[in-house]
């Protein structure tokens, strides 16, 4: 790693500096240009050594926090309220649209995911009048353009679960969309590419 490397040639260089210093000090030798040289090559080297250190530090917080691209516990979330969203977008979740979000939550997380967990997201959603385009927009910085498609994917195979798009579920799918901040023109293409698999009506 170039970062470990500047930090250990720095402080190769800011020995051989501090050296080179020390032995004109101590008049193991009168000639200025070694005191001169030393200090110089001190100073590259604590230069080198800061750059390293600091290129590793930011390494650690970016790896702990700061970049969560594909963050299995933001992309688990999201797939559930997006599909439970679209679910229950005409006001009704039934069994055969809880066993397709187990089934579609299972194959994308491998994790499995209990019936009542789902009711219970479904009726807190319902409850609280939950807006998914604002719970996705706190989450889509966390995950790249392959993971919000398969949020999208995943959520047209609930919409489409019945054999038919209905307004409402195509509405709830737009606000997902937007909270992503996808373009209608990337939506249209996964869309289009999905219905172009199976024979689907839209409403």
């Amino acid at each position: 790693m170039l970062s470990t490397k500047a930090l250990g040639g720095g402080t190769f260089l800011f020995l051989i500096g501090v050296l080179m210093v020390g032995a004109h000090l101590f008049q193991f030798t009168t000639n200025p240009m070694v005191f001169g040289g030393g200090v110089i090559i001190a100073i590259i080297g604590l230069f080198l050594m800061a750059s390293g250190f600091l290129t590793l530090a930011g390494s650690e917080i970016f790896k702990k926090g700061g970049i969560r691209v594909g963050d299995q516990n933001a992309f688990s979330l999201a797939l559930l309220r997006c599909m439970v969203a679209i679910s229950i977008a005409d006001d009704f979740l039934d069994d055969d649209e809880v066993a397709e979000i187990s089934k579609i939550y299972t194959h994308l997380t491998n994790n499995s995911i209990d019936d009542e967990v789902i009711r219970d997201t479904a009726a807190y959603m319902q409850e609280n009048d939950t807006s998914i385009e604002t719970e996705m927009l706190t989450v889509a910085g966390t995950m790249d353009k392959p993971h919000k498609e398969k949020l999208v994917i995943a959520s047209l195979y609930i919409l489409a679960a019945d054999g038919d798009m209905d307004e409402r579920e195509l509405m709830m799918l737009d606000d997902i969309r937007l909270g992503l901040k996808m373009s209608l023109r990337q939506l249209d293409k996964i869309k289009a590419d999905f219905l172009s698999k199976r024979e689907l009506n839209t409403v």
